[in-house]
């Protein structure tokens, strides 16, 4: 987002250029050993427990991509997500995602468990003029469950739990630890957590430009980020915001998940059916 701020925009207006979905405050002291070590123990449990379900995008990565782009309106979708379950856009963002993956699997007759996602967060602070520093956390998405606004109320109880407890900036000091004691334990961290066991999905949102933008006096019309899948993930998803407007891009190995546009479509049908609950239609 900076290059494109430096490189494409004929004017942009100041803006967060974060990596990821949060910008979460240092962890708090915590009083004796204890309660550290019971908050280590339950961020551990959160973050490296693994899903009890295979996930249905795991399999071997060929070399064939498919594309499938969607949209939904920010403002709408904010408040929407606001109104009914005092939730925030990520968390609606989710909800959707969750809501499309759900969509996806009842027409591929596949099992509704949970699914875990991964969801880049930003530790990058503004005014910091360092690269990306980035970390995430996992959350379980309910795709047993039906109605949006209490799909959309449990993901919003377990993204809050891991912001209060700031896990996305406890797994980067962790990693950082061990990186410094012990290269192999660092590895060996790194491979449980890129497992697909771990998580299914990787699902990002990037906050771009809160204004229309142009490009040699061309208004910039849609932003689409396609992000590459990882090993034994066969789809990834990205999201990116341009004035009132989220888009999403999906990228999949078609060979793993076939009809990606199922799932660009779910996600339109699922903000709109969120958004016709609200007053925010």
């Amino acid at each position: 987002m900076r290059f494109a701020a430096g490189l494409l925009w004929d004017a942009a207006p100041a803006a967060g250029a974060g990596a990821g979905s949060a910008h979460p405050a240092p962890p708090g002291e915590h009083p004796d050993h204890e309660r550290r070590r019971a908050h280590l123990a339950a961020f551990i449990e959160r973050e490296f427990a693994g899903s009890l379900h295979r996930s249905p995008f795991d399999g071997r990565i060929g070399t064939r991509r498919r594309i499938a782009i969607a949209a939904a309106p920010l403002g709408r979708l904010h408040d929407a997500a606001r109104e009914l379950a005092g939730a925030t856009l990520n968390d609606a963002v989710l909800s959707i995602v969750a809501g499309s993956l759900r969509r996806w699997l009842e027409r591929h007759h596949g099992p509704l468990g949970d699914v875990r996602v991964r969801v880049p967060v930003s530790l990058h602070h503004e005014g910091d003029d360092a690269g990306n520093r980035d970390s995430f956390f996992s959350v379980r998405l309910p795709l047993g469950i039906d109605d949006p606004v209490e799909r959309l109320r449990a993901v919003n109880r377990e993204t809050l739990i891991r912001k209060e407890e700031h896990d996305a900036e406890q797994l980067d000091h962790v990693a950082a630890a061990l990186g410094r004691h012990s290269a192999r334990l660092a590895a060996l961290v790194e491979r449980i957590e890129s497992s697909p066991r771990e998580f299914a999905v990787n699902v990002s949102n990037v906050p771009g430009p809160r204004h229309p933008v142009s490009v040699l006096g061309a208004p910039v019309e849609a932003l689409h980020s396609i992000a590459e899948i990882g090993l034994r993930h066969g789809l990834r998803i990205a999201v990116v915001s341009l004035a009132d407007h989220l888009y999403f891009g999906f990228n999949a190995d078609p060979d793993l998940v076939d009809h990606v546009e199922w799932l660009a479509e779910g996600v339109e049908d699922e903000a709109a059916a969120l958004i016709g609950l609200s007053g925010a239609d």
